[in-house]
């Protein structure tokens, strides 16, 4: 597996720089929020498992197909829920 470094500031040109072999990648979306990254995602790549993480309640602001995980998260349940999401593909 490709080792991708965590992005900043256009995590738009990192995934389609990198869409072809994209398996998991934590992003600061910088210009824009995890959900407007996670609705694009989602439509560049709807068969692209995301799981977006907040500190922030979300309720009815996720985009369809999105899993949300709320902040702090312990890392044994981040674990699971990528497993689960790549389980799906």
């Amino acid at each position: 597996m490709r080792r991708l470094p965590v992005i900043s500031l256009d995590p738009m040109k990192f995934l389609q720089a990198f869409a072809a072999g994209l398996r998991a990648e934590f992003a600061d979306a910088g210009l824009m929020d995890g959900i407007d990254l996670a609705r694009e995602v989602r439509l560049r790549w709807p068969f692209l498992p995301v799981i977006l993480t907040s500190g922030h309640p979300l309720e009815g602001q996720l985009p369809l197909g999105v899993d949300f995980m709320p902040k702090p998260w312990q890392l044994l349940n981040l674990l699971v829920a990528a497993k689960q999401a790549l389980a799906s593909l």
